[in-house]
């Protein structure tokens, strides 16, 4: 049985995997980028930036899933646009439904994190959604 994006996010939690690496990691296969590559590119995104504090791993990991999705890789204005509109609702639901952005703020135990890495792959399945559904 397939497992879910949740499900997958968990499961790369429970491996060790930091925030970022588990949210952006639960949408590898369905937008054809290599698992090990993105965790790479992720692994340095936990704990807010790198054990800094500042933004929560799982928002990025959120932002990079929907760059997977519907990321451009042209320098064109237009698409920059939109692609940031996106990022900021992203970041407005995430915002709203966990109180706050930055790691500090967000974390509380293990469990709080394992929590806010379901609702930041959920966030970003809902807009992936949205999106196919306007276009």
């Amino acid at each position: 049985m397939k497992m879910t994006a949740q499900e997958n996010a968990a499961a790369l939690r429970a491996q060790g995997y930091n925030c970022a690496q588990a949210v952006v990691g639960a949408f590898c296969e369905a937008y054809g980028l290599e698992k090990e590559k993105a965790l790479r590119a992720a692994s340095m995104l936990g704990g807010g930036l790198g054990g800094s504090g500042e933004c929560c791993g799982a928002a990025l990991g959120m932002c990079m899933a929907l760059g997977l999705a519907c990321g451009s890789a042209q320098a064109d204005p237009e698409k920059k646009k939109a692609q940031n509109a996106l990022v900021h609702q992203a970041m407005d639901i995430f915002r709203q439904r966990q109180g706050a952005t930055l790691c500090p703020e967000l974390k509380r135990d293990k469990e709080g994190c394992d929590r806010i890495v379901s609702e930041a792959v959920k966030i970003a399945q809902d807009m992936l959604a949205q999106q196919a559904k306007s276009v």
